[in-house]
């Protein structure tokens, strides 16, 4: 019995793909985690601009939005990889 799900081989038209769906949880899983790692990365360059402003008030309001927004992109990219693999039932876990 050919599994068709949403998101299956068969309605996605991917020849030898697994019929339970890991290796698209897979990819997904893994586009997401690189999606947190830039994240991260921006979020310590963000911090490295914040303390090498040296006081000047410009420098330090533009590394507080970019923390902020790095921030919000990390928290973005492990909800959503959270919901897809809740949603899709695929089994990854984040392992690092």
């Amino acid at each position: 019995m050919a599994n068709n799900s949403v998101g299956s081989c068969e309605q996605l038209g991917l020849p030898n793909c697994d019929p339970t769906g890991t290796e698209l949880g897979s990819v997904v899983g893994t586009i997401f985690l690189f999606v947190g790692f830039l994240a991260t990365l921006f979020l310590v360059i963000a911090g490295i601009q914040y303390a090498a402003s040296a006081g000047d008030p410009q420098k330090a309001a533009q590394a507080k939005n970019s923390i902020i927004y790095a921030l919000i992109g990390v928290i973005l990219s492990f909800s959503v990889f959270a919901i897809v693999n809740y949603l899709f039932g695929t089994g990854e876990r984040l392992t690092i």
